[in-house]
């Protein structure tokens, strides 16, 4: 699924003025009080948790890439470092 499907999906179900007063910056923080969702529809509630563990999955194998590849990048840098003799 892709993001735009995510945000889609989040959309359905939730205030958008709930969410506003729940993001700063990176970080994501629970809302004051219990605000009712958009819907109470149990089998588009698990699509949504279904989508947002995709996502999540998605992300962690993202992230394990992502530091191999900086890890290759240092090597690679401290080897012409060393082969060239630079700084």
């Amino acid at each position: 699924m892709e993001v735009h499907a995510h945000s889609h999906t989040a959309r359905k179900l939730m205030d958008a003025n709930v969410l506003e007063t729940m993001v700063y910056g990176d970080v994501v923080r629970p809302p004051s009080g219990n605000p009712p969702l958009r819907t109470t529809n149990e089998e588009f509630i698990l699509d949504f948790i279904y989508a947002v563990h995709q996502l999540k999955g998605s992300d962690a194998l993202n992230a394990v890439r992502l530091q191999r590849l900086k890890d290759r990048a240092i090597g690679i840098i401290l080897f012409l470092k060393n082969e060239y003799h630079l700084k």
